[in-house]
C-alpha cells in the first residue's frame, strides 16, 4: 500500500522523486503535490485516519517503525519502538485502533495497537 486517499479527495503517496523516499500529499482538485516528510530515512506505506486529520506511515533510519503525523506533515511522532520491523499500518473504521505488520520472531504477523493508550 503506497497510496492512500481520504474522504476529502486528497491522495497521500510515497515517492522517491526527490532522490529519497518521502510522503507526499496530492490535492486531486488542484493537482498540487506537497512533500510532508523531511526525514533522513525512507518513508512509505501511508494510511489516512478515518477523519482525514492524521496519516500513519513507516519510516526507516536506525529502526523501522510506525509514525503518525498531522495531515499537513506537522507533529510527526513515533508510535512503535522495538527492534522488529513495523510497517503497513491501517486504521480501524472508528479510528481507535491501528493494525500493522511486525516481524519480532522472523515472520511478519498482524498486530493491533490501541491508540487511546498512547
Amino acid at each position: 500500500q503506497q497510496i492512500s486517499v481520504d474522504s476529502l479527495q486528497q491522495l497521500c503517496y510515497a515517492s522517491g522523486v526527490s532522490g529519497k523516499w518521502g510522503m507526499y500529499r496530492l490535492d486531486l482538485d488542484t493537482r498540487v503535490s506537497i512533500n510532508l516528510t523531511q526525514n533522513p530515512g525512507l518513508a512509505a506505506y501511508p494510511s489516512w485516519s478515518p477523519d482525514g486529520k492524521q496519516i500513519t506511515f513507516f519510516l526507516t533510519g536506525g529502526n523501522n517503525e510506525i509514525y503518525i503525523m498531522q495531515e499537513n506533515g506537522s507533529r510527526s511522532r513515533r508510535l512503535t519502538d522495538h527492534p522488529a520491523i513495523d510497517k503497513a499500518s491501517y486504521w480501524s473504521p472508528d479510528g481507535s485502533f491501528l493494525t500493522f505488520t511486525s516481524d519480532p520472531r522472523g515472520n511478519f504477523d498482524i498486530y493491533l495497537l490501541q491508540l487511546s493508550d498512547l
